[in-house]
């Protein structure tokens, strides 16, 4: 049943970069509820973040700042840093869209803090595009796009798919909202295209290629 459940979670991540979040809650909330029969308590830490996560994109930012608060605390017990580092950059999004730049800067300066202390590639990317959102968010458009633009190109060399995805998606909404739509909109066709494909992605942003 372990399996199960990290086989639910799995499909719960690529449903929701898919968009589909009413299945990726499902998937997610099922993987919950067989982690919490089973006691695993670093399983039910991955689920919480992943809901937090869904809990943001549906536009319910304080039930994920909720579920993160909990997934973060048993990830300290157990000095899961790179679950860690994830958590405190979702904590970050979820206070960003709660209107609070200056938690959500503390968030994810402690978030980056623990992702130099991590080899996996992913999660340090995961953490340093919400910090660009940040900076878009507070104005530092320049610094955002920058920031941004490095890591699409790091996240091609590595053959991070899903890294790929979210940093052009990223992209395309700052240079949209900063009156750039020349720019938003070739990163957004970069996406539609199928430079990009979705099947191939991975819950750990690689791909199964």
């Amino acid at each position: 049943r372990s399996f199960l459940a990290h086989k639910l979670s799995g499909l719960g991540d690529v449903l929701a970069t898919e968009g589909d979040l009413r299945e990726a809650r499902r998937n997610h909330e099922e993987a919950f509820l067989i982690r919490k029969e089973l006691g695993e308590k670093g399983g039910i830490a991955e689920s919480q973040l992943a809901l937090a996560q869904i809990s943001i994109e549906e536009g319910n930012p304080k039930a994920g700042e909720e579920l993160v608060a909990k997934a973060l605390e048993e990830f300290q017990k157990q000095k899961r840093v790179d679950d860690e580092a994830s958590a405190q950059a979702v904590l970050a999004q979820s206070l960003l869209a709660q209107k609070e730049p200056a938690r959500a800067q503390e968030s994810i300066e402690r978030a980056l803090a623990l992702s130099g202390q991590t080899s996996k590639r992913s999660s340090r990317f995961a953490v340093a595009i919400t910090a660009a959102n940040i900076d878009a968010a507070v104005g530092r458009t320049a610094k955002a796009t920058s920031s941004l633009k490095r890591i699409l190109a790091e996240a091609v060399r590595a053959g991070l798919v899903s890294t790929q995805l979210e940093a052009r998606l990223t992209l395309g909404e700052i240079a949209l909202t900063s009156n750039n739509a020349a720019e938003g909109i070739a990163q957004l066709l970069n996406v539609e295209s199928g430079q990009i494909d979705l099947s191939l992605v991975t819950d750990d942003g690689g791909s199964l290629c």
